[in-house]
């Protein structure tokens, strides 16, 4: 895609951000008919999957998308060739790509963007995008910006995971290769699996107009930046791959209050999924480019621009909660009060009544008393967990400690869970529990017994 065209496509997008709830249905409901037919005419799998759940060519016209099956990563890879609209693939050449090419960019056959999930799960997932796809991507990333195109030359910097196809550092690199480089130097790559304070020579060095990555990587280096050690003044604040939580939206608003702060949603499976521009309107989710049903345990997504490897009404585990309707806010979109990521895992206690009751991610995620930097909660057993924290330097110890014992007896309390014993533990005692192939910091995690505990939890 020329400059010319990613120009005409952002102002597309531009328009489309002002349609009303009426008209983006209707754009929406028509972009899902064009994906729903094109799947059944183009793959060997969605055809084959729809008639035998009895399902007519001729029903695609009006068939709600509830009323189709749902697929999954693990349907996905198990009919992965038969899913794309080319035969010429084959999921170990792909595989064998990913294996010798960590440097983020680069296209298989110089052709196809490849990228694949973390895997943190256990379960990799691979997803294609044709060149044409990666374009339209590129030039919808525009929506970060907050005057669209950048007025000079930018100096970026990224950091997170950077060796290899992840969605979080091959969006960032989308905007430096083709024509877009006339408004990007070369950027910086920082490795969040390496110390980050042995970087950050070479960040003051480029001193970026925009930095952008892990939420944890972006709150670190907030934290260098008020301890004296890093001293750069990026204009753009870019947050994205794990959810950004309060403590730290506090962090690195005190470390750069003049900037702009972004809280980008993307995935492998769709890059583009939502904007949080931090103005108490909460999340905007894309629905001119995707379709999301959400519901309690996550949501299916359909991305309506895939076309060379169609998801239709694929699970994803993200969990969302949908923001009650502003009538002061134009647009038509949905938006959403906060997302807890897929890795995040869901504690379930042991009432005093004997009763299994779950606390949502997403509280955690909300979780914030001044003072307090960074968490972990690990569930140690039914009825125990240990909680794990870093605080600010300059704070009176004592009292954010009691501050957080009642923001979690409070939360226990309002649970029926008052019989849960915890205790408070210092972060540095932990080992370091980021995934190796991500670099994420995990909000929550379980021990097996805890795990055991909860794994038939409905």
């Amino acid at each position: 895609m020329g400059l010319l065209k990613i120009i005409k496509e952002y102002h597309r997008q531009k328009k489309r951000l002002n349609f009303n709830r009426d008209r983006l249905l209707k754009y929406q409901d028509n972009e899902f008919r064009k994906l729903l037919k094109h799947a059944w005419n183009n793959t060997d799998f969605y055809k084959e999957f729809y008639s035998n759940h009895g399902i007519k060519y001729t029903d695609l016209k009006n068939i709600k998308p509830e009323n189709l099956p749902p697929i999954n990563k693990e349907l996905v890879m198990d009919n992965f060739t038969d899913i794309l609209t080319s035969k010429n693939f084959k999921a170990n050449e792909l595989e064998e790509f990913l294996k010798n090419n960590k440097k983020p960019g680069l296209k298989f056959r110089d052709k196809y963007k490849i990228l694949h999930t973390s895997g943190t799960s256990g379960n990799i997932g691979i997803y294609i995008f044709s060149n044409q796809e990666w374009d339209f991507i590129k030039a919808n990333t525009l929506r970060i910006y907050p005057e669209g195109f950048p007025l000079k030359r930018q100096k970026t910097a990224y950091i997170g995971a950077v060796d290899g196809n992840y969605a979080g550092v091959n969006i960032f690199m989308a905007s430096q290769s083709g024509v877009e480089k006339i408004f990007f130097k070369e950027p910086l790559l920082i490795d969040i699996k390496r110390p980050i304070q042995d970087q950050l020579n070479a960040l003051e060095s480029e001193d970026p107009d925009l930095l952008s990555g892990y939420s944890q990587g972006v709150e670190e280096l907030a934290s260098f930046k008020l301890s004296g050690q890093l001293n750069i003044k990026p204009d753009l604040l870019i947050s994205g791959g794990e959810p950004l939580t309060k403590s730290q939206i506090q962090t690195i608003k005190e470390a750069w209050p003049e900037s702009n702060i972004v809280d980008y949603y993307a995935a492998s499976e769709s890059p583009l999924l939502g904007i949080d521009k931090l103005n108490n309107q909460g999340m905007l989710l894309f629905e001119d480019l995707n379709l999301f049903e959400i519901d309690d345990e996550g949501y299916y997504l359909t991305p309506l621009y895939k076309y060379f490897q169609p998801l239709i009404r694929y699970k994803m585990n993200d969990l969302l909660v949908e923001k009650s309707s502003d009538k002061n806010i134009k647009n038509g979109y949905k938006r959403i009060k906060k997302l807890a990521g897929r890795d995040e895992e869901t504690p379930v206690f042991l009432s005093k009544e004997g009763e299994k009751i779950s606390i949502h991610p997403i509280i955690f995620v909300e979780f914030y008393t001044p003072g307090l930097e960074k968490f972990k909660l690990i569930q140690t057993d039914k009825d125990s967990f240990d909680f794990y924290i870093k605080l600010n330097p300059g704070y009176d110890y004592q009292k954010i400690i009691d501050n957080i014992k009642d923001e979690l007896n409070n939360l226990l309390k309002a649970k029926k869970l008052s019989n849960v014993d915890y205790k408070i533990k210092d972060l540095k005692t932990l080992n370091d529990k980021q995934s190796r192939s991500s670099g994420k910091f995990k909000l929550i995690e379980k021990t097996e017994a805890a795990a055991e505990f909860s794994k038939n939890y409905k």
